[in-house]
């Protein structure tokens, strides 16, 4: 017995071999349909899903070393500055220390596109258009988080503790990203990221992952409840048939949906963080309207 939403749903494995599972051209066609949003929207993720990173990451972090090392050499170790301690040296000298700001404004323009590009899938997702346009809002806003972890998921790297862009041409590591969000924060991302890597997730079942994450209704406020529990089922029959029709063990579903449990403790986390950080960095924040509304988000 899972919770899922608000519903319990039972998942046995004797279930993903039914005959309501085999050949089922209603649900081939959803998962098509959802696969091609997907990839319509995200095309770099099929290409993400299908090489390692790890060469990649390996020389990003070489890089880094490299640099830190030669910085180190010429200025000695530099302690960590606060975010109130930045702050009072920009406001008074207008300095920006340790390029914070810089990597701010990198990070901020990459979540206004992020979050366009989220938005737009939110809006072809079938059955999304017949939604009430505000609960639509009160969906994206709530499950981001989960729906950008499990889209992102491979471009970190806990043992080098570092997270490069999906073209690598930028990285960030955990010192850096503990700039701005807390130690327990960057720590649990980091697992959490690692964690879903063990699933080894087709490109399909990541788009059945993400419209399960979209529609999970009893974090929100929502006007149709009934409607959008309704497709949440749908989109979950629709991951057991792909999981049953590609002969996985039965067992996967389980493990996705520890996956998805644990993801939701980490998004109450998250919701704190991000108090603190529009606090703490308000006096920026308001060039990234998007990023800005989507962190503001507190309804859980």
């Amino acid at each position: 017995m899972l919770l899922v939403s608000s519903v319990i749903i039972t998942v046995e494995p004797e279930d993903l071999s039914t005959s309501r599972f085999k050949n089922n051209l209603e649900l081939d066609l959803l998962i098509d349909a959802i696969s091609g949003c997907q990839q319509a929207v995200y095309p770099d993720l099929k290409t993400l899903h299908q090489y390692s990173l790890v060469d990649i990451q390996q020389r990003n972090h070489a890089d880094n070393e490299a640099k830190q090392s030669a910085f180190e050499s010429l200025f000695g170790k530099s302690n960590t500055v606060s975010a109130e301690e930045f702050k009072q040296v920009f406001a008074e000298t207008g300095i920006d220390l340790d390029d914070r700001l810089a990597f701010f404004n990198v990070k901020g323009k990459l979540m206004e596109e992020q979050i366009a590009q989220y938005v737009n899938f939110g809006k072809i997702v079938p059955g999304f258009k017949n939604i009430n346009p505000k609960d639509i809002s009160r969906l994206l806003k709530a499950s981001h988080l989960e729906f950008w972890i499990f889209g992102n998921y491979m471009l970190f790297n806990d043992e080098l503790g570092l997270a490069i862009s999906a073209d690598g041409s930028r990285n960030s590591t955990k010192q850096q990203i503990e700039k701005f969000w807390s130690r327990e924060w960057v720590d649990l991302a980091f697992k959490m990221a690692e964690s879903i890597k063990k699933l080894h997730l087709s490109i399909e079942e990541i788009a059945l992952i993400r419209v399960i994450i979209l529609t999970f209704t009893d974090r929100c406020e929502l006007s149709d409840r009934h409607h959008i529990q309704a497709m949440q089922e749908k989109f979950m029959e629709c991951l057991q048939y792909q999981i049953s029709k590609t002969g996985q063990h039965p067992s996967k579903l389980h493990h996705i949906m520890n996956r998805l449990l644990a993801l939701r403790e980490f998004t109450e986390i998250n919701f704190k963080e991000n108090k603190n950080f529009l606090q703490k960095w308000e006096f920026v924040i308001n060039e990234f309207p998007l990023w800005k509304e989507i962190l503001s988000f507190d309804e859980y």
